[in-house]
């Protein structure tokens, strides 16, 4: 298993939050993992993709218990060799998209001749530090990774828009960090290179055995 993936596992195990970082933790994760298709009259259906079962796991969880939304869950294998398997969870009006929207500060963003996507509209969802702090736990499991410290210092955190990696360089500059970003493949990344910088956001994030190996 690598780094990046026992980071994700033990955040996944994370208890006892507050509500409105649980709120924050998803909204990132509706930004980088979500995915919004428009039902006629009648809102939009909401649609989650990982291949971390453990992460799809805490989330249906976080929906079930703080945001009274059973989603439905699709289980998908690959055809291809190495046959990885991805998580969906769907939740359509009926299951409450528009009140998980409310709840994560969120909403979507339709503009003609581009898809529609998932962007914070009240940003009082992060005006707390601890919710600031669950957004970008929220960012790493979305999108993120952390080289292998045996080998090198790297952690990175994936954005569809600049909008979206801008918002993680401002969340990481609050805390200290010397976010940068830089544009790969129509997609772009706010990185970490140095490694005090990197054990700061483990901790930020509550990855503590996790910094201690680090």
């Amino acid at each position: 298993m690598s780094f990046s993936s026992k980071v994700k596992n033990e955040l996944c195990r994370l208890e006892n939050l507050d509500v409105c970082c649980l709120m924050a933790e998803l909204a990132a994760v509706l930004c980088l993992n979500g995915a919004a298709a428009p039902v006629p009259g009648n809102g939009y259906n909401i649609r989650i993709t990982t291949e971390n079962a453990a992460f799809i796991r805490r989330v249906y969880s976080i929906l079930k218990k703080h945001c009274d939304i059973s989603a439905e869950v699709v289980i998908r294998k690959s055809r291809k060799l190495k046959k990885h398997v991805s998580y969906m969870l769907f939740i359509t009006p009926a299951l409450g998209s528009d009140r998980l929207l409310a709840r994560t500060g969120t909403k979507v963003r339709a503009e003609e001749g581009k898809p529609a996507e998932l962007v914070i509209s009240n940003r009082r969802i992060l005006e707390r530090a601890c919710c600031k702090k669950a957004f970008l736990r929220g960012a790493f499991l979305a999108g993120g990774s952390i080289s292998n410290p045996e080998k090198t210092y790297h952690l990175e955190l994936t954005a569809r828009t600049l909008e979206q990696a801008q918002e993680h360089k401002r969340l990481l500059n609050h805390f200290g960090l010397n976010g940068k970003i830089l544009e790969r493949k129509g997609s772009y990344v706010t990185y970490l290179k140095e490694g005090e910088n990197i054990v700061d956001f483990l901790n930020v994030i509550g990855a503590y055995y996790a910094l201690m190996v680090l």
